[in-house]
């Protein structure tokens, strides 16, 4: 079931690159004496169990979801890690998801949650380090005509509205994904409303 997931990982398409080529495929070889020589082990040295990332939707189907990393790495997010109680979201392709690495197989790639990075306690942390005034770094996630909306964690993002931007058309879907610096103007925590302006 990988092996046919993930064949079409040939090529890759990225709103932040428009061509990212696919690591070429392992092949067993030989020695001038026909000896077998062992092929190298594909290897992920940048990423750890644990370590929330986000990235790009490159594709998604039955099996899940297949996410493209800072790195350029990509990593597959199966359907039972891409669901969770009470937020059965659609996922398309150019989406920007916050993930959670939770297994790394050579011989089938790296595997990814979104479900996990969404999980109650890791949304409640972030929650706990929103105060009104407080300074957070966050992600571009999506751009709206009224305003822009950034994730300043897994799971929890709040809007800057177009009252607090000097020129909404500097932002574009080439913004999505940039890394930026927020304010808070207001937490209306029983709505898990958050207002923020740039910094």
């Amino acid at each position: 079931m990988f092996k046919s997931f993930f064949s079409f990982l040939s090529f890759k398409e990225s709103p932040q690159r428009n061509q990212i080529s696919a690591p070429d495929p392992v092949e067993i070889d030989s020695d001038d004496r026909g000896n077998e020589i062992e092929a190298p082990v594909l290897r992920v040295s940048e990423y750890t169990h644990g370590q929330e990332l986000s990235g790009w939707v490159l594709k998604v189907n039955d099996g899940g979801i297949v996410v493209s990393l800072p790195n350029t790495e990509t990593g597959l997010v199966l359907r039972d890690e891409v669901y969770w109680r009470g937020y059965p979201k659609k996922f398309k392709k150019g989406d920007w998801v916050d993930v959670v690495v939770i297994a790394f197989k050579p011989e089938k790639g790296l595997f990814l949650s979104i479900r996990r990075a969404n999980s109650a306690e890791r949304i409640k942390a972030v929650y706990e380090t929103v105060t009104v005034g407080a300074v957070l770094s966050g992600k571009i996630k999506s751009v709206k005509e009224y305003g822009v909306f950034v994730s300043v964690g897994p799971g929890v993002e709040g809007l800057c509205h177009v009252s607090h931007i000097t020129d909404i058309s500097a932002f574009d879907k080439h913004a999505i994904g940039q890394d930026v610096k927020v304010r808070v103007l207001e937490f209306i925590e029983a709505e898990d409303r958050i207002q923020l302006e740039f910094v």
